[in-house]
């Protein structure tokens, strides 16, 4: 799943990165002389490659959310089992990781920062708001 939410993500930040320096088939956008010219094609070829930068973009912004609770419910799985003697999860911490609470805004101001909540929870719900 995040091998095809991340090229959601880093593909638009390149295009506008070098968008920024100049266009994407031409040396830069400085006055060109002869057969180089800058054109009104030119200039309809960067308003496209914008256009799908936004698309990809926005794309990504509304699979984020469930992109990330996914990837979180699998952490989640691994987080709660028991690697090492010192590490310990109380029955609360469980079952708010359980319950998916990183993403329910209630929950999480309800809960603040009591004995319910682990650094993995806490860890969730900041990149929750990140992604909104």
């Amino acid at each position: 799943m995040s091998a095809l939410y991340l090229p959601l993500l880093v593909i638009p930040w390149v295009i506008t990165c070098l968008m920024m320096f100049r266009p994407v088939r031409k040396a830069s956008y400085g006055d060109h002389v002869g057969t180089d010219a800058f054109t009104d094609e030119d200039a309809r070829e960067v308003g496209q490659w914008l256009m799908a930068a936004k698309v990809m973009s926005t794309i990504a912004t509304v699979i984020g959310l469930p992109v990330i609770s996914a990837l979180l419910a699998q952490a989640t799985v691994r987080y709660s089992q028991r690697r090492r003697e010192d590490q310990s999860l109380s029955l609360a911490q469980f079952f708010t990781l359980a319950n998916r609470s990183w993403a329910d805004l209630r929950v999480m101001l309800r809960l603040g920062g009591g004995q319910s909540t682990s650094p993995l929870l806490r860890f969730g719900a900041l990149l929750v708001v990140v992604s909104e």
